[in-house]
């Protein structure tokens, strides 16, 4: 009798399909349709990267629909985690030595100035690629609302993943955006986590 650590696709019993050909850190994904294939987890992608910002004070919002830049002129932005294909610089401009299909996740905690705006105001992080300010907020904006009194300054969350190609030499930069109204934001903390796609 065979032991199972010794049977082969060809004997059709036991693994999933295509198993001898699997490379390290692949799952199976199921199609729906009675078949699948082979994909690179990202528990196992190589060429991640982690870099975080804090805040050292407002961000000042000078009026609604106008975008001011999250750098070193606010806060500090540091590297956690390093890729030879990523790069941050102190002003937090994320640029990709290589190119390939990343998922960039950003997320964070941010305060307003309870001195200025008023409630339930929409905010918003912005990527902008390669200079590029986004048109399509819905993907490419990371939003977030301010439900508190006017009188408070207690924080929200936000976060968002978006899988995104990009060329080398392309790069992000991180702005923030009152969609609503303008009010003072203090940057409690942003958390930012790219992973490359089969790499």
């Amino acid at each position: 009798m065979s032991e199972h650590r010794d049977l082969t696709d060809s004997d059709g019993l036991h693994e999933p399909k295509g198993i001898s050909v699997a490379s390290n850190g692949q799952v199976y994904v199921a199609n729906g349709f009675g078949t699948g294939l082979w994909k690179t987890s990202l528990q196992h992608v190589p060429n991640t990267f982690v870099g975080r910002f804090k805040a050292s004070t407002y961000i000042t919002v000078t009026a609604a629909n106008t975008p001011e830049i999250i750098d070193s002129s606010i806060g500090t932005w540091t590297s956690e985690g390093a890729s030879g294909n990523i790069t941050l610089s102190a002003n937090g401009r994320l640029t990709f030595l290589t190119g390939g299909t990343y998922v960039v996740t950003v997320e964070g905690i941010a305060s307003p100035n309870s001195a200025v705006g008023s409630v339930n105001e929409l905010q918003a992080v912005q990527m902008w690629n390669t200079g590029i300010q986004p048109s399509d907020e819905e993907s490419k904006s990371i939003q977030f609302y301010f439900k508190r009194d006017s009188d408070t300054r207690d924080p929200t969350t936000f976060g968002r993943s978006t899988p995104t190609v990009f060329s080398p030499g392309d790069y992000i930069d991180f702005f923030h955006v009152g969609l609503d109204n303008s009010r003072d934001i203090w940057y409690d903390q942003i958390h930012v986590s790219v992973f490359q796609i089969g790499s």
